[in-house]
């Protein structure tokens, strides 16, 4: 599908392009039908009347979320697209601009953004589960609130973007820059950060789950970043043994505030053993209870 056929059919009211393949388009090309499309005021100075903006954001997509599951949107360029509560399952968007998008509220699950251009894009409050994120450039994006399960990163730019309050779960974040990112408040369970960069990363007030394996480090200067000594830490490796874990502890004491405290848990039914995992915490939170519910 061209470019130019997909916006007019947004802007006449389709809202369903499951499976479409339009590769290689540049929808900017034709500004007066991008602003239209996109229901945003681009050119708000040359717009005209408050009636004629009105008129554009009725067909913002919103309204009615576009449906892009399985479609294959690569090498497009679309700067600024508005697509809030866009549902994009296993939709391919390899090689694409999407600089400044909006896609809050979305479902982005099994999607691929392979060496896209996502800075300053905000999917905030959206569900990310298993997406691909290798070579993405997301300096300044936000992800507020949103939901992170299974992503696989590779050496892509996170520098000074916003996880603020955001759930991270069982992901492979690996040789990233996470320089300045902010992580305030979010869960990061299980994560797999080794040869990423933090430094001056905000972690105040977060839960750091870290797989801590042999030759397995959470980051490779986590020492640089900040807020550490107001986070929960949670090594899972059930392998461990209080002694260890305490030694461990003591090694990460460069940058606790003090002394950390070992909480064991056992988890399983009935508290019987299926493992145990071993809670680092220190000692400012030491009242925090039911915080650390699993």
């Amino acid at each position: 599908m061209k470019g130019e056929e997909f916006m007019k059919k947004v802007i006449d009211g389709e809202r369903d392009f499951s499976a479409i393949v339009m590769n290689d388009e540049d929808l900017t090309k034709d500004v007066e039908m991008y602003v239209a499309f996109n229901g945003t005021l681009q050119r708000q100075e040359s717009i005209g009347s408050r009636e004629v903006r009105d008129e554009l954001m009725y067909h913002n997509t919103h309204h009615t979320p576009l449906i892009l599951n399985y479609a294959s949107l690569r090498g497009v360029s679309a700067p600024g697209l508005r697509m809030d509560r866009v549902q994009a399952f296993e939709t391919q968007f390899h090689g694409s601009n999407l600089q400044n998008a909006v896609m809050n509220y979305a479902n982005l699950s099994s999607a691929e953004f392979g060496s896209v251009d996502l800075q300053c894009a905000h999917i905030d409050f959206s569900c990310l589960n298993n997406v691909k994120m290798n070579y993405v450039d997301l300096r300044g994006a936000r992800f507020i609130g949103s939901m992170i399960r299974k992503i696989e990163m590779r050496d892509s730019n996170c520098e000074e973007a916003n996880f603020l309050n955001t759930i991270i779960d069982g992901d492979c974040m690996v040789s990233s820059n996470f320089r300045y990112a902010k992580f305030p408040g979010s869960y990061l369970n299980n994560l797999f950060m080794s040869r990423s960069d933090v430094t001056g990363a905000d972690f105040g007030k977060s839960i750091l789950g870290l797989k801590v394996g042999e030759g397995n480090r959470f980051a490779s200067n986590l020492s640089e970043a900040m807020n550490l000594d107001q986070a929960v830490m949670v090594a899972q490796d059930l392998g461990l043994n209080p002694e260890r874990m305490r030694e461990w502890g003591r090694a990460w004491g460069e940058f606790m505030a003090e002394d950390p405290v070992i909480k064991e848990v056992t988890h399983g039914p009935k508290n019987e053993s299926h493992g145990k995992d071993y809670y680092l915490i220190p000692k400012p939170l030491h009242g925090i209870g039911g915080y650390l519910r699993r």
